[in-house]
């Protein structure tokens, strides 16, 4: 098994087009990751929306979310640790380690190595700097 490197999943840029409810990551080692806000907002790690102590989440594959569940109004960066959003429906709870976020790339590369589809591709966006 191949050992994580910190740097790897340190962001050298963190890029969000919120009017096409895309963010893009770009890693230190070069990677590019492109995420779908409703896949992050799927993928929440806080205990409301997964669950803890044998207790369900609210969210699940079926789980149906509103615009405002998807759409991000503030990221913080939190240290060397990840990043904390912000939703317009006010949740803020879940908080993404860089290494979460790397394992949630969906790209078909990253896709391939968890042994899944790649997801859907996406186009970027944003702006060009």
């Amino acid at each position: 098994m191949q050992r994580d490197d910190p740097v790897r999943r340190s962001p050298t840029a963190i890029d969000l087009d919120a009017e096409n409810g895309l963010m893009q990551i770009t890693w230190a080692d070069g990677h590019v990751s492109l995420y779908e806000l409703s896949q992050l907002r799927r993928s929440c790690p806080c205990a409301g929306c997964k669950g803890e102590g044998g207790r369900p989440g609210a969210v699940n594959a079926g789980t149906v979310f509103s615009e405002q569940q998807t759409t991000l109004v503030d990221v913080q960066p939190l240290n060397r640790f990840g990043l904390q959003f912000t939703w317009a429906d006010g949740h803020d709870d879940g908080l993404f380690s860089y290494d979460l976020l790397r394992r949630l790339c969906p790209c078909e590369a990253c896709a391939n190595r968890r042994g899944l589809e790649p997801a859907t591709e996406v186009a970027w966006q944003g702006r060009a700097d």
